[in-house]
């Protein structure tokens, strides 16, 4: 099963260049952590989104893990998840 997470940062482009890499390493501990596969942070899925990274597991429970068990940061102001069997 795969999640995407879709995401908006805040701040210029460059300032949002920076936060996804330091966010998407963040989340990839976590993903070790929780024992799910980090596919990658890519760029926008679509207009909508600044940024989206890709994860793999089991469950739709293991998908959500890395998010819940990391602190969201202040610039990090919207996300959505999308789940494909």
């Amino acid at each position: 099963m795969l999640a995407m997470y879709l995401i908006d940062l805040d701040g210029t482009s460059s300032e949002r260049s920076v936060r996804i890499k330091e966010y998407a390493e963040t989340l990839k501990k976590a993903c070790e952590k929780a024992k799910v596969k980090f596919v990658g942070q890519y760029g926008a899925a679509n207009d909508k989104y600044h940024y989206m990274i890709l994860i793999e597991g089991a469950t739709m429970a293991d998908l959500t893990k890395p998010f819940m068990e990391t602190k969201r940061p202040e610039w990090l102001y919207h996300i959505e998840w999308k789940f494909y069997g």
